[in-house]
């Protein structure tokens, strides 16, 4: 398998998936949940509130990092574990290229925060 390894155990050759723009898949995924949240609109709100925290440590991080002049390729990496969770949470049909879940998010920011 190509790639370093990065946040979360993943290769940063997996993560490539979707980090170049198609322009419609991640449109068409936010199209998905916009159809679900009638259904389920408490569902939504509980998974939008923990990935809003994921992407409040992500950008506090980010933020010192630009500040410091640095870049963190695992940090990178976590960006878009984000993006997958949230495909994985509201628009399943989708499908991720990997495994992903909270606990894997989780895992992967540990590994960031321990440097």
């Amino acid at each position: 398998m190509r790639g370093r390894s990065c946040a979360g155990g993943y290769r940063e050759s997996s993560l490539v998936f979707r980090t170049i723009p198609s322009g419609k898949f991640f449109p068409l995924a936010f199209e998905l949940r916009l159809a679900k949240y009638p259904e389920n609109a408490q569902r939504d709100a509980k998974h939008a509130e923990a990935v809003a925290a994921l992407w409040q440590r992500y950008w506090q991080r980010e933020e010192a990092n630009r500040a410091a002049g640095r870049r963190e390729p695992a940090l990178d990496a976590f960006r878009w574990l984000i993006e997958e969770l949230r495909v994985s949470l509201f628009a399943q049909e989708l499908r991720t290229p990997f495994p992903v879940s909270y606990k894997r998010l989780e895992k992967a920011w540990k590994e960031i925060s321990a440097g």
